[in-house]
């Protein structure tokens, strides 16, 4: 009650003054300000740990692949290939390496959709539908929780992203924020070969100019090949295995940008295999996510300060964006000679 002379009343006769009462709300106003910052920060520590653990189990199940079947994932057929649960976990698979160790991360019944129908079957609605719902699947473990939602956005109007072969069309898609290690230097995947005959798949693989292209690719990863990890001669714990890639803050739920329009699950070079170098010579330094800037060759996030690798031993490593550019690209190529001092990353 208002007694007429500035105080404020209760009805037990206790009371506080309206200074009293402003001076209370700006404490708590200044208290919240000063927690505010400290919140924000804490729950950036807990997203930054979820990507690390997300790259630990993606680098854990390259390891059992690897156990399992002597040989790291191939990268799939091409940018127009979703999988196909029929042709194995070999060179033939047209899928990409994500959708090929989805046993090894427990999602076995997303890896199986679609089986039965023939290892050379391109249009049995049972593959394609299954295709649809597996293309339209997120997963936790492919999305870093700083940049977005592990959740569906659209997709972009090019014909073969919207229908990939193999696919039913698509207005919505999942997404990944990883990417294995192509190399320093990009080399192309292609589109891959346009159908399932043998001899048409044996003929474009066969190309000599894509085998000189295996032969220049200093990574883990490549379309229809398969590395070991004797072939990483410079010792798994100084190469990149999978690391977190670039992608601009305007195209995060767009489909619009070249890098982040196929997914997890199809084998496109720019969505799931990023390098050090572009293929025009270009050095791509890992940077933070810009406004106005979309990097679809190279690696990133959208954390402050760096982002997470998983080395090809196993080890989660948190890499500055000042590292500098020889030892980035070292740490890229599997087979240049050079081991890094951990210190120098």
């Amino acid at each position: 009650m208002n007694q007429g002379n500035g105080e404020f009343w209760t009805r037990g006769g206790g009371g506080f003054t309206l200074v009293e009462l402003l001076v209370v709300i700006t404490i708590i106003g200044i208290l919240i300000a000063l927690l505010l910052p400290a919140v924000q920060a804490a729950r950036e520590a807990a997203r930054r740990l979820q990507c690390s653990n997300n790259l630990k189990q993606l680098g854990l199940a390259m390891h059992g692949f690897h156990d399992a079947q002597g040989a790291l994932p191939s990268g799939g057929f091409g940018y127009m290939w979703a999988p196909h649960p029929d042709r194995g976990a070999g060179v033939d698979q047209t899928g990409s390496w994500i959708y090929s160790i989805l046993p090894c991360i427990e999602q076995p019944a997303l890896h199986d959709l679609g089986s039965g129908v023939g290892p050379n079957s391109m249009a049995d609605p049972i593959l394609l539908a299954a295709n649809k719902q597996r293309l339209e699947t997120a997963l936790t473990v492919v999305t870093c929780p700083t940049r977005r939602e592990p959740l569906t956005f659209p997709m972009n109007s090019i014909w073969y992203v919207k229908k990939p072969i193999l696919c039913d069309t698509l207005t919505l898609g999942a997404r990944c924020d990883y990417a294995a290690n192509g190399g320093e230097v990009w080399v192309t995947f292609d589109s891959g070969p346009s159908t399932l005959d043998p001899a048409t798949v044996s003929a474009y693989f066969l190309d000599p100019a894509r085998i000189a292209r295996i032969a220049a690719n200093t990574g883990i990863m490549m379309s229809h090949n398969r590395f070991k990890f004797t072939d990483v001669t410079d010792g798994l714990s100084n190469t990149f295995m999978i690391g977190e890639k670039s992608v601009g803050p305007d195209w995060y739920t767009t489909g619009e940008s070249y890098g982040d329009d196929q997914g997890p699950y199809v084998s496109d070079d720019r969505d799931s295999c990023r390098t050090a170098v572009d293929g025009w010579g270009g050095y791509l330094p890992p940077m933070q996510d810009t406004a106005g800037y979309d990097n679809t060759y190279g690696f990133g996030s959208a954390h402050s300060g760096g982002l997470y690798f998983v080395l090809c031993d196993g080890s989660v490593r948190f890499i500055n964006y000042s590292i500098t550019e020889p030892v980035y690209r070292h740490l890229a190529n599997r087979k240049d000679g050079f081991t890094i001092d951990p210190n120098q990353f």
